[in-house]
């Protein structure tokens, strides 16, 4: 999948109300959005209670994850990636209040340009209901890959996302995948443990350690 299709899966924004429109449509539909935050930011907490704890998010949207996380860990620093110009430039602006802690990149992860501008080392990836969006599933694999490349040698990932039964994979949208699948393929890429944390509705928070 290019670039090109990538971005046609997504919605179109001309302005910063038509983003606040959707991230508020988005949170009516999916509630449970604000227990998947509160279980990513739980989890990096535990997982780094103190010293360096570089993040870096998958599709950072309008920057409300990353605001929660932000407040929340006082000692972490953050990086986030877009594909949308106006998804990125809200939430650059969302984010400016943490000066130099936090920077928002207009980046597609389909793309390899990233991977050599993040500042090593990274303790955690994370993402919120976007890896599906990768388009499918060698995608969501490859960033798992470039994630496993790039975390320190405890760094972990966790990825809140929708998720489909066994067996019953959605034709539209080939990038969700079964808990299980994830699991395998985390572990085939070399990642030593995976849990599932956290579970409501058609969403799942998966975690995956390096060691």
């Amino acid at each position: 999948m290019g670039s090109s299709d990538h971005a046609n899966r997504f919605h179109r924004f001309t302005s910063r109300g038509d983003v606040a429109a959707w991230e508020s449509g988005i949170f009516r539909k999916w509630p449970y959005r604000h227990t998947m935050i509160d279980t990513v930011s739980a989890t990096l907490s535990a997982h780094r209670s103190e010293g360096p704890l570089h993040v870096v998010e998958i599709a950072t949207g309008p920057g409300l994850m990353a605001l929660c996380l932000l407040r929340d860990i006082p000692h972490l620093t953050y990086t986030g990636l877009d594909y949308s110009v106006p998804l990125s430039d809200f939430a650059r602006r969302r984010l400016s209040q943490f000066g130099p802690r936090a920077e928002v990149w207009h980046e597609d992860a389909n793309e390899d340009g990233w991977t050599r501008r993040l500042p090593a080392p990274v303790q955690a990836f994370v993402s919120l209901q976007a890896m599906h969006d990768l388009g499918n599933q060698d995608n969501v694999t490859r960033i798992y890959a470039k994630a496993f490349e790039l975390l320190d040698d405890d760094g972990i990932f966790v990825n809140a996302d929708f998720v489909t039964a066994p067996g019953k994979p959605n034709a539209n949208d080939p990038g969700r995948l079964p808990v299980a699948r994830h699991f395998e393929v985390l572990r085939d890429l070399g990642y030593a443990w995976t849990d599932c944390i956290a579970r409501q509705g058609d969403m799942a928070c998966l975690v995956a350690g390096k060691r």
